[in-house]
């Protein structure tokens, strides 16, 4: 039986989750659907709340401009065997199985304190070239024989990260999220999560691009892609 607690705590962010791939979400609210308020600009990063009341659920959208090119961007989110090196609080991945070149489901483990359980986000992701951004998407997969049974898992309603160059050496992410953390949590640590989750997520990414070298996997080569134009300054 898998362990089960009334309350979680975080002391700082836990991920991102956004992980190895986003991809389709189903059953819950979609980020289209919501209403989204801007809250304030901090370090570089936009951050919005939503207008509409979403019961036991945490939402945030930000939008920040990374200094890297989009592409190499879309590689490093897709390295999920290095993004336990850079994401904050992910202390490990798993791929379970891939669908079709585009589509996977996977697992990312985060560390939570003691004496709190760790969460799992477990994933079905797909990944999508649109007209002007490559699209991160995922939902809940729904084989949870997947899980592990020593974490608590993550109602994921909304999981997207949407990358678009801004110019040959830059672009812009936008990372929108909603889910149920799981058991009651204070309202000091919803703050945390939707407030400094996605900044020292985005700033972990761009800090990883601009001082890591980024591989080319086999996953990324493989993904169904084409160039993206790229504005003019």
């Amino acid at each position: 039986m898998k362990p089960r607690i009334n309350y979680f705590l975080m002391t700082s962010a836990t991920i991102f989750l956004c992980s190895l791939l986003m991809l389709s979400p189903g059953g819950h609210t979609r980020a289209a659907e919501l209403d989204w308020q801007f809250i304030s600009n901090e370090q570089g990063v936009e951050l919005y709340g939503a207008t509409t009341k979403l019961d036991g659920q945490l939402p945030f959208k930000a939008i920040t401009e990374i200094k890297a090119p989009y592409q190499q961007t879309v590689m490093a989110l897709m390295d999920y065997e290095q993004k336990p090196s850079w994401a904050p609080k992910l202390k490990s991945t798993q791929f379970h199985f891939q669908n079709f070149e585009n589509q996977f489901a996977y697992s990312e483990y985060y560390k939570t304190p003691w004496p709190f359980y760790d969460r799992e986000f477990l994933l079905d992701g797909t990944i999508v070239y649109g007209d002007n951004s490559v699209i991160f998407e995922a939902s809940n997969l729904t084989q949870t024989s997947f899980s592990a049974d020593n974490h608590v898992l993550v109602d994921v309603a909304i999981l997207r990260l949407e990358i678009s160059p801004v110019s040959e050496d830059s672009s812009q992410v936008t990372f929108t999220f909603s889910g149920n953390m799981g058991g009651w949590i204070p309202n000091f640590v919803k703050n945390i999560i939707q407030r400094k989750w996605p900044i020292l997520f985005l700033q972990a990414l761009e800090n990883h691009l601009v001082n890591e070298e980024v591989e080319e996997t086999a996953l990324y080569r493989n993904l169904p892609k084409r160039d993206l134009t790229i504005p003019h300054s």
